[in-house]
């Protein structure tokens, strides 16, 4: 098999941190090359991209930024004379084709929607001969929610379906969001995403990371990690984090780990309190990974029309840490062990669509007050996390594959 995994771009999200650890595993699997093609170079995260290129084979039409600079110039040139026709994306388009010609690829693994576009065309509108499988991120739903004509989008899905050779969704939202566009007997098929082992980052940093931070070793550490935008639930969580600190005498503090401006500029608005740690990462956003280890407790308020199975929920459950998390996706089944015992708690959302803030502080003050409760929770977490090994989740991709 030669298997490419097709992705919109490497920006720093859940989508593509799991396809490059798939493409790694698949790689160390088979013993063989595993591509990535990235379709929008400009928006890579270099970080991401230093970390991963000497691990998995990532390819793409230009990183330099001169050459991409000239592709956009030209293109603004043509369209200013009013052609119709996009030369950046031709560019893609074409280095795309002529990649998958030139590796022989016959599977297609595509993450995202704006790939499984590009790589439909390719299936039905050129004679290379592979097989199309989706892996689905929650980008159909909530395509659904934005402002695009509903009957060209509906021809969209049909056609970018029914050109597929399989279907791997990964929350039941997934495939709802889809079940009316499906043939008769399409391969369709459900699997969780899955992480690695993550050894290279338990280490002894404790100490460091304490001191690093100016914390205490007896301060109760509350932690989230997630992309920078509102639709997260940052701003409920340091509501939620103002509410404990008028509330309880324990020493507490806050480690918010997330990119971009949004977040920055929202931790400047709550500076009035104590024991707010913004974290941000250029160079390796993996090392937020050391920095979970601390936490107490970890969260994710998130009320994102999009979210399935967010990686980090994974993260934390590797790392033992009990979570309190919005009523969303995947996530309740997620933080289940087979006895369906959850290793944190869920907030069921209010009608806005968005957790009580009061609520959340009531429950991180049952698991700061009652040693107990804490510790059946982290109890939990370990066999929780092992419907996620990466083993397992490549094993069934390769099955998969080979079923299309």
């Amino acid at each position: 098999m030669n298997i490419l995994l097709s992705i919109t771009n490497l920006h720093l999200g859940g989508a593509q941190m799991y396809a490059l650890r798939l493409a790694e595993s698949l790689s160390k699997e088979l013993g063989t090359k595993v591509y990535v093609y990235d379709h929008n170079p400009e928006a890579v995260n270099k970080g991401l991209l230093d970390t991963y290129k000497d691990r998995v084979s990532i390819n793409t039409f230009s990183y330099n930024p001169v050459v991409l600079f000239f592709i956009w110039k030209i293109n603004a040139i043509i369209l200013k004379f009013g052609f119709k026709f996009r030369f950046r994306d031709f560019i893609n388009e074409f280095y795309f084709k002529r990649f998958i010609k030139i590796n022989n690829i016959n599977i297609i693994n595509s993450h995202m929607y704006a790939s499984d576009k590009i790589v439909s065309f390719c299936k039905l509108k050129t004679d290379l001969n592979f097989k199309f499988i989706i892996t689905m991120h929650g980008e159909y739903e909530l395509n659904k929610n934005e402002k695009k004509e509903k009957i060209n989008l509906e021809k969209e899905y049909r056609t970018i379906i029914n050109s597929s050779d399989g279907i791997i969704y990964t929350a039941d939202k997934n495939y709802n969001a889809i079940k009316n566009y499906l043939l008769e007997e399409q391969l369709i098929e459900k699997h969780y995403i899955a992480i690695p082992d993550l050894l290279d980052y338990k280490l002894t940093k404790r100490d460091v990371l304490f001191q690093e931070l100016g914390i205490s070793q007896d301060t109760f550490i509350l932690g989230m990690v997630s992309r920078g935008i509102p639709e997260k639930g940052w701003e409920l969580l340091l509501q939620s984090y103002e509410l404990l600190k008028k509330e309880i005498d324990r020493e507490i503090c806050l480690i918010l780990i997330g990119d971009g401006e949004y977040l920055s500029k929202l931790v400047k608005e709550y500076s009035h309190l104590e024991g707010i740690h913004l974290i941000q990462f250029e160079s390796n956003p993996l090392d937020y990974l050391y920095y979970v280890q601390v936490f107490d407790l970890a969260f994710l308020l998130s009320y994102f029309e999009g979210e399935s199975v967010p990686n980090v929920i994974i993260e934390y459950l590797y790392f033992n840490k009990p979570i309190i998390a919005s009523d969303i996706g995947e996530i309740p089944k997620m933080i289940c062990d087979e006895a369906n015992n959850q290793a944190g708690d869920i907030i069921k959302n209010s009608t806005d669509g968005k957790v009580n803030i009061k609520e959340v502080a009531n429950v991180v003050n049952k698991y700061m007050n009652d040693l107990n409760y804490y510790n059946d929770k982290k109890r939990i977490t370990g066999e929780a996390f092992k419907k996620f090994k990466i083993k397992e989740c490549t094993d069934k991709y390769i099955s998969f594959y080979k079923k299309a």
